[in-house]
C-alpha cells in the first residue's frame, strides 16, 4: 500500500509536470514517464520509509504513475489544443463544442466528455494485451523503453539521497527563476531581419523543454531539431523570396511565427501526406504479418471483442450530439473505421518496439477517410478521428506494451499490469483535465511563459479540414512539404538514418526558439553515448530527477500565481 500510494503521489506530480511540457512544446513525454516516475518513486520511499522500495512493489507503483501521464496526452493536452482552436476560429463555421474548451470554468458536460474519451481510449490497452506474446515473443521486438526500465529499477537502488535531492533542487530553482524573472528567450530575429528576411534565430531558456529534449531519444530529438531549423532558416526565407510572407524588420521569433502559421500548417500537410504514403510502402510487409497474426489470436479473441465494443461506443454520443450526419454512409464508414483503429494501434505497438517512441498517430489514414467520406464540423472527428480528435487507442497501446516488456522480464502477471494501468487513466482523467484548466485560467493562451504558438500551425490545419474549405491551403507549400519530406526520407534511407520523419513532422510545428536546444541536446546526448553506458545512465537518471525538479517548480509557481506574490 505505501508503493502504490505512493505511485499515486508521484503520478499526480508527472501528470502535472507532462501537462505543461507537451503544452509548451507538443511533444508529450508520457512515454518515457516510466523512467522517470520509477527514479521518483523509488526516491521518496527511501526519504519517506528509510528503506528500499521491494522490486515488484516499485514496477506496480510506477504503472499507476505512468497511467496518470498518458492521460494527459488525451485530457489536458487535447483541452488546451480546442482553446486554441476555439480562439482563431468562427465556432459557426467549425461547429466546435463548448465542452471541448476553456470557458473560464470548468463544468460537468466537459468533464463527463474527457472522461469518456478516457474510457474509450483504454481500449488500446486491451488490444496492446492481446497481441503483447506477438510482439514480445514472436517478433521479438525490444521495446527499448521496456528494457531501459527495467535497468532503472535495479539500477536506482544504488542511489544516495543527496544524489538524488541535488538535481531536483536544481531543476525546480532554474525552472522557478525561469518562470519569475527570466525572457522567455534569446532572440536575434529582429537583428537578421534586414539581412535575411524570413531568417529567425533564437534559443528558448526554458530549463524544462532543455531537459526533455535531453530524455527523449537522441534520434527523435536530433529529427526535431533538423524540422524546426530547416523550416525557420531554409523554407520561410524562401516564402518571403516567392512573395507569401511578409515579415516586418522588427519581428520576432514569436511574431515570425504567428504570421507564418497559415503557410507552415500547408506545408505541414504536404509532409502528413508524404510520411503517410512513405511508412505505408515501406511497413507493407509487417502490415501482412500483422494481419496474419489477427486470424490466428484466437484465444484472446474474446478480449479483441471486448476492446471493438468499446471502440463502437464512440459512435453513441457522436449520433446523439450530430443527429445532422445521421445516415448509412456515417454506420458504414464507423464500421470501416473500426478495424482501421486496429491498424493503426498495431502499427504504433510495432514502432514503438523499435524506437521507443512513436507520435500520438502513426498515421492519419482514419483523418483522411473522414474528410473524403464528406464529414465536416469539428464533431465528428473530435470523437472519431485520433489524430485531430481524441479518443487515442494507438498511443497508449504503445506504452502499455512497452509495461508489458518489463512485467515480463520482472516475473509481474501481464494482465494486473493492463488492469492497473486502465484503473489508473480512469482515475487520473478529471484531475489531469483539472491541471489543463489551472494553466489556462493562470496563464491563457499569450503568455511567454505558457507559450502556446506551436499550436497555430496545427489548429489553423484543423480549422481547415474541419470546414472543408482547402482555399486556406497553399498548393506551391503543400508541395513543397512534400518535396522536402521526400528528400529527408530518401536521405536517411541511403544512410541507413533511425531518424523518423514523424519527428521532422514535430519540429515544423514548434516556434523557432525550440529547434536549437533539441539540436544542443541532441549533440550532448551522442557525445555521452560515445562516453559508455554508465555515463549515460548517470545522464538519465539526473535529466529524470531535474525534470521532477522543473515540475515541482511549474507547480509552485502556478500555485503562487493564484495570489499577488509572483
Amino acid at each position: 500500500m505505501k508503493a502504490l500510494f505512493l505511485g499515486l503521489l508521484v503520478g499526480l506530480l508527472m501528470g502535472f509536470v507532462d501537462t505543461y511540457g507537451y503544452a509548451v512544446t507538443g511533444y508529450t513525454t508520457a512515454e518515457l514517464s516510466p523512467i522517470t516516475s520509477a527514479i521518483l518513486i523509488y526516491t521518496l520511499y527511501l526519504l519517506l520509509f528509510k528503506e528500499k522500495i521491494p522490486l515488484i512493489d516499485h514496477f506496480l507503483a510506477t504503472v499507476l504513475a505512468t497511467g496518470f501521464s498518458l492521460t494527459t496526452t488525451i485530457t489536458s493536452g487535447m483541452y488546451v489544443t480546442y482553446t486554441i482552436l476555439s480562439k482563431v476560429s468562427e465556432h459557426d463555421l467549425i461547429k466546435l463544442p463548448e465542452w471541448t474548451y476553456f470557458k473560464g470554468f470548468l463544468d460537468i458536460s466537459t468533464v463527463s466528455f474527457f472522461l469518456f474519451a478516457t474510457s474509450i481510449t483504454i481500449s488500446g490497452v486491451l488490444i496492446a494485451h492481446v497481441f503483447h506474446k506477438h510482439f514480445i515473443e514472436r517478433e521479438r521486438l525490444p521495446f527499448p523503453i521496456g528494457i531501459a526500465l527495467t535497468l532503472t529499477l535495479s539500477m536506482v537502488r544504488l542511489l544516495k539521497s543527496k544524489n538524488v535531492i541535488i538535481p531536483i533542487l536544481i531543476g525546480f530553482i532554474l525552472e522557478f527563476l525561469f518562470l519569475t524573472i527570466s525572457p522567455s528567450s534569446i532572440d536575434i530575429t529582429p537583428i537578421i531581419q534586414s539581412i535575411f528576411p524570413g531568417v529567425s534565430i533564437a534559443i528558448s531558456l526554458d530549463v524544462m523543454i532543455f531537459l526533455i529534449a535531453l530524455l527523449i531519444p537522441l534520434n527523435t530529438s536530433l529529427g526535431i531539431g533538423l524540422g524546426n531549423i530547416i523550416t525557420y532558416t531554409l523554407v520561410t526565407p524562401y516564402l518571403v523570396y516567392l512573395g507569401l510572407l511578409q515579415p516586418l524588420l522588427t519581428m520576432s521569433s514569436q511574431e515570425l511565427a504567428i504570421a507564418s502559421s497559415p503557410l507552415i500548417a500547408s506545408l505541414l500537410i504536404g509532409s502528413i501526406i508524404t510520411t503517410t504514403v512513405f511508412y505505408m510502402v515501406q511497413e507493407r510487409r509487417l502490415y501482412i504479418s500483422t494481419i496474419k497474426y489477427l486470424s490466428m489470436a484466437r484465444y484472446e479473441f474474446k478480449k479483441l471483442l471486448i476492446a471493438i465494443v468499446i471502440l463502437s461506443t464512440v459512435v453513441i454520443p457522436l449520433l446523439l450530439t450530430s443527429t445532422d450526419i445521421l445516415s448509412p454512409l456515417t454506420l458504414l464508414v464507423v464500421i470501416f473505421l473500426i478495424p482501421l483503429y486496429i491498424l493503426i494501434t498495431l502499427m504504433t505497438v510495432r514502432a514503438v518496439g523499435e524506437t521507443g517512441t512513436t507520435s500520438q498517430s502513426t498515421l492519419p489514414v482514419i483523418t483522411l477517410t473522414l474528410f473524403m467520406s464528406g464529414f465536416r464540423g469539428a464533431t465528428p472527428y473530435i470523437f472519431l478521428d485520433p489524430y485531430t480528435g481524441v479518443p487515442m487507442p494507438q498511443f497508449v497501446a504503445g506504452t502499455s506494451t512497452t509495461l508489458s516488456k518489463s512485467a515480463k522480464v520482472l516475473g509481474v502477471d501481464v494482465e494486473v499490469t493492463s488492469y492497473l494501468l486502465m484503473l489508473a487513466m480512469l482515475v487520473s482523467a478529471p484531475i489531469t483535465l483539472l491541471y489543463g484548466h489551472l494553466l489556462l485560467s493562470i496563464y491563457g493562451v499569450e503568455s511567454t511563459k505558457f507559450n502556446l504558438i506551436r499550436w497555430l500551425p496545427t489548429v489553423t490545419w484543423m480549422k481547415s479540414l474541419y470546414t472543408g474549405d482547402l482555399s486556406t491551403f497553399n498548393l506551391g507549400v503543400i508541395l513543397l512539404g512534400i518535396l522536402i519530406t521526400v528528400v529527408l526520407g530518401l536521405v536517411f534511407k541511403l544512410t541507413k538514418s533511425a531518424i523518423s520523419l514523424f519527428s521532422i513532422m514535430l519540429g515544423i510545428t514548434l516556434t523557432p526558439d525550440i529547434g536549437v536546444i533539441f539540436i544542443i541536446a541532441s549533440i550532448i546526448k551522442y557525445v555521452v553515448l560515445r562516453l559508455g553506458s554508465e555515463v549515460y545512465e548517470f545522464i538519465l537518471t539526473n535529466t529524470a530527477l531535474a525534470l521532477a525538479g522543473c515540475g515541482v517548480g511549474i507547480t509552485v509557481h502556478t500555485l503562487l500565481s493564484m495570489f499577488p506574490v509572483v
